[in-house]
This record gives structure tokens, sequence and C-alpha cells, in this order.
């Protein structure tokens, strides 16, 4: 049981831990932007390439 109350008061790391998890949930955010981005240019890009395509058909 010591061992189990001296675990829980030890806060070595914790602000290690706190910056990994912030980094993460910025870097998460950032790739969904991305994502959603290129998904979006991708829509366009197609949409453009019909459009010449029927044009000049």
């Amino acid at each position: 049981m010591k061992w189990f109350i001296n675990f829980v008061k030890d806060e070595r790391g914790v602000e290690t831990l706190e910056v990994s998890v912030a980094g993460l949930t910025i870097a998460g955010g950032a790739a969904a932007g991305l994502t959603a981005i290129k998904d979006d240019v991708q829509s366009k890009s197609d949409a453009i390439i019909t459009a010449i395509t029927v044009d000049a058909g």
C-alpha cells in the first residue's frame, strides 16, 4: 500500500506528459485540418477537370 501512496504523490514527469499531450493534440488538429483542405482541393480540381472534359467534348 505504501508504494501506491508514493506513486500517487510522485509528480516527476507530469510536466513532460502535459506538454506531450498538448503537442499531440495540436498535431492531431493540424492533421485533421490539412486532410480537410486536401479533400476540398481535390474535389475542386476534379470539378475543374470534369468541366474542361465536358466542354472539350
